[in-house]
């Protein structure tokens, strides 16, 4: 931001006749709302949370930015670009109250586990991308004053004498991040498949971000780590180098996606004996130039599944039933809302395929891609969808659509301990994983209860419990005590 208005680039651009697309970094730089040259999208506050219009418009510029970020993410002057751009993501001097360094004995080193989690809690409450959030400290106890000569006379911070007095130590620290960092991701490259394939994910997400270890959990989300998509690419990229396998972006930044939904991709990757097609097996490794006569069918289907297509014969009945994906795309939408009208007319079902961790999330975010602002295409989309639309939960890019079934007892056992195990440890250490080995064996059926209610009654009856000498039953008052305590524990 220093830089681009020292070098006048606002002004530069709008002579010029040029535009630009920049990240959150950049806002406020252009100061003609009316013309601008510099679009940044807009950004949620405190006191004004986005519209379902303003979240499509940020959607659509990260698209086009992300080209030219991809380009930035395999440049290999990484350490100039720290400089540049990401300087504050490496480290900066705190300076803690007197009341903080009480609490540990003066002891800073005590204090800086303190400083980095209040830090990371202040930056997710501002929404600061990862590059804006420090990585390392160094603790200063001494405050900055007018006498230290580090305040100026308004009693604002000196910058000369602030860089004389630190630049020394912060140089070194960034070296030492940077070496740690490389020497980690040198590993990460030589040995990360001698691990687990979730350890080795979070591993490389620690290292990319600069977190520490033991504070990235595979049910956690790379973005609410504070990756961004120029991360996201970095990522995407290490893991290639790491698992010899492709890691779409798509599949990192993904809204219901979480670190554990990365480790399955490159799981089901290097197990299956067909690989999704990718820009390096349709175009060449490593290709410059992307031809549209590469995109054959035989690049993205194998030979068997291409000799066993039969075209039709003729013109295709009226569908009734039609399945649709990408729904819930710019586009996409209005195409989801014509099919939506035709099938209505014969009475059929519009069955739509979207990423969701469930059905009813899927459709929310179908229902958001019409939420726009026009209340005339949501009225449209909510008259035709109420009786012939149909959500499921599925993925474009994985086999099968992602619409993926439970074979047998062992695979259900297998998915609900993982599901089980992903969950934040709040409400971990109160599901039934403890108690899950009973479950091992499934059970033989029965029909009806094992045991019979008459039979149950009359044996509480014999035991005379209570005064009332039944089956005791909860009243309504203590139901709903169940169910407002454990909403004040976060377990629903």
């Amino acid at each position: 931001m220093t830089t681009a208005r020292h070098n006048k680039l606002t002004e530069r651009l709008r002579e010029a006749k040029l535009g630009a697309l920049a990240d959150f970094g950049f806002v406020g730089l252009d100061d003609d709302p009316d013309n601008p040259v510099i679009i940044t999208g807009r950004k949620a506050t405190r006191n004004h949370r986005l519209t379902a219009a303003e979240k499509e418009a940020n959607r659509l510029l990260s698209r086009e930015r992300a080209a030219v970020e991809h380009g930035i993410a395999n440049l290999k002057t990484r350490r100039f670009l720290s400089k540049v751009r990401m300087n504050t993501r490496h480290a900066t001097v705190a300076v803690p109250m007197k009341d903080a360094l009480d609490r540990v004995d003066g002891d800073a080193r005590r204090l800086m586990p303190i400083l980095r989690e209040s830090l990371q809690k202040l930056a997710t409450e501002a929404g600061l991308n990862s590059y804006e959030i420090p990585r390392d400290l160094l603790v200063e106890t001494e405050p900055f004053t007018q006498e230290n000569r580090l305040l100026s006379g308004v009693r604002k911070p000196l910058r000369p004498a602030l860089t004389k007095r630190y630049g020394e130590r912060l140089e070194a620290l960034y070296a030492q991040l940077s070496d740690r960092e490389a020497e980690e991701l040198r590993m990460l490259r030589q040995t990360g498949t001698d691990q687990p394939v979730p350890a080795t994910v979070l591993r490389a997400a620690q290292a990319l971000l600069g977190l520490e270890e033991g504070v990235v959990e595979l049910g956690t989300r790379f973005l609410e780590l504070g990756g961004d998509s120029l991360t996201a690419l970095s990522f995407s990229q290490l893991l290639k180098e790491t698992f010899h396998v492709d890691v779409p972006v798509d599949v990192v930044i993904n809204p219901v996606n979480s670190l554990r939904q990365v480790a399955d991709h490159i799981e089901r990757a290097l197990a299956s004996e067909h690989r999704r097609p990718t820009a390096d097996s349709v175009h060449g490794p490593d290709a410059t130039r992307l031809d549209a006569a590469d995109l054959r069918l035989d690049a993205f289907l194998d030979a068997r599944t291409i000799a066993r297509a039969e075209r039709p014969a003729g013109p295709l009945p009226e569908a009734r039933t039609v399945l649709l994906t990408g729904a819930n795309g710019y586009l996409g939408r209005f195409l989801c809302l014509e099919w939506l009208e035709r099938v209505a007319e014969r009475g059929g079902t519009l069955v739509c395929v979207v990423r969701g961790s469930s059905a009813e999330t899927a459709r929310a975010r179908l229902d958001a891609a019409f939420d726009s602002g026009d209340p005339e295409l949501m009225e449209r989309y909510r008259r035709s969808a109420a009786r012939h639309l149909h959500v499921v939960v599925g993925d474009i890019g994985e086999p099968g659509l992602g619409l993926t079934r439970v074979q047998d007892h062992a695979e259900w056992l297998d998915r609900f301990e993982t599901a089980l195990r992903g969950l934040p440890d709040r409400q971990k250490q109160h599901s039934l994983l403890p108690l899950l080995h009973a479950f091992t064996e499934p059970e033989q059926a029965l029909a009806g209860s094992a045991l019979p209610a008459d039979r149950f009654r009359a044996a509480v009856r014999a035991a005379a419990l209570d005064e009332e000498k039944d089956i005791p039953r909860l009243s309504p008052d203590l139901i709903t005590k169940y169910v407002a305590d454990l909403r004040a524990h976060r377990l629903i």
